[in-house]
């Protein structure tokens, strides 16, 4: 969804997500592979506990590729939806923004060591619409590849 004003200036960018439906090959190989372990688990510790705490390790861990992730960039900062959960940041609170081939990374303010800043950071993948969204993270937040 996005509105527009007499400038053509978009009020809010709306996109969803979904790695696993973008690369469908990728994402059976995947699932294969978290079963296997997850069988090899089971054969190996001798419990089908161990098996679905592997499952379930997995599937935390690969959410954001398995899950649609619905984003919003308005004026008021940066909203993620993720399953159920939703995180709201203000613009203020982020300092850089980096373009990486197939997404880009809002990092926060903070002085904290370059591997904090990395877990702290908030990644959005592109889904087609790359230039959009670099043209309105541009009037809120600066890019790395600016500064060159």
């Amino acid at each position: 969804m996005v509105e527009l004003t007499d400038a053509q200036e978009p009020l809010e960018l709306a996109w969803t997500v979904w790695p696993a439906r973008r690369q469908p090959l990728l994402s059976v190989v995947v699932a294969a592979f978290c079963l296997a372990v997850s069988w090899w688990a089971m054969a190996y510790m001798g419990s089908p506990y161990f098996a679905f705490l592997t499952l379930v390790i997995f599937a935390m861990a690969l959410s954001e590729f398995y899950f649609p992730m619905r984003c919003r960039l308005s004026a008021d900062g940066v909203e993620r939806r993720h399953l159920g959960i939703t995180h709201m940041q203000s613009w203020s609170t982020f300092r850089l923004a980096e373009v990486l081939p197939d997404r880009l990374v809002l990092y926060r303010y903070g002085n904290v060591p370059r591997w904090y800043a990395r877990q702290r950071a908030v990644p959005l993948r592109f889904e087609g619409n790359q230039t959009q969204i670099l043209e309105y993270i541009r009037r809120h937040v600066p890019l790395s590849s600016d500064k060159d």
